[in-house]
């Protein structure tokens, strides 16, 4: 789940950061001061770098909130004003290899993976059954069917009854 005000603080932390280089560049060749130039450029670096610093600690707590309650019902949900999305998260190559190496690891023979709506947490379609796999944490966990969040079930059934 990508968050909005997390984005726009990280992308204006290298704004700020860019702004800061060319008004060193300009100082520095128009006044002839290195000391001029440096402040600028150090100024908005600790500025830009705060607001990178915002951004990451956004996205720290998001999972935080995810790992405490990663899977929210429609009520919860309509409650506290948070849309549920059903547009699931996008399988990244670096989660795909993680997963492949924990399922060899345990010996474990899929069919494919398939990403949820919710970040870190996908399901492995086994032979006979399909397992929920959750990232993120210092090694990835699995969750067997029987143990899945009410919404998270019927999300599942859609999408197999959708192919």
């Amino acid at each position: 789940m990508e968050n909005t005000v997390g984005k726009i603080l990280q992308i204006l932390g290298f704004i700020v950061i860019g702004i800061g280089v060319l008004l060193a560049i300009i100082f520095a060749s128009e006044t002839g001061s290195i000391g001029m130039a440096l402040s600028a450029l150090f100024t908005s670096s600790v500025g830009g770098m705060v607001l990178i610093g915002f951004a990451e600690i956004i996205r720290l707590l998001e999972r935080v909130v995810q790992k405490v309650n990663p899977f929210p019902s429609a009520a919860q949900s309509i409650k506290s004003g948070v849309e549920v999305t059903n547009q699931p998260v996008g399988l990244t190559e670096e989660n795909k290899e993680e997963i492949k190496a924990f399922l060899q690891k345990n010996d474990i023979q899929y069919d494919r993976i398939l990403s949820t709506p919710r970040e870190d947490f996908f399901i492995v379609v086994l032979k006979y059954e399909a397992m929920l796999i959750e990232l993120g944490g210092f090694q990835p966990k699995l969750i067997s069917k029987e143990k899945w969040p009410h919404d998270l079930k019927h999300w599942y059934e859609a999408q197999e009854n959708n192919q």
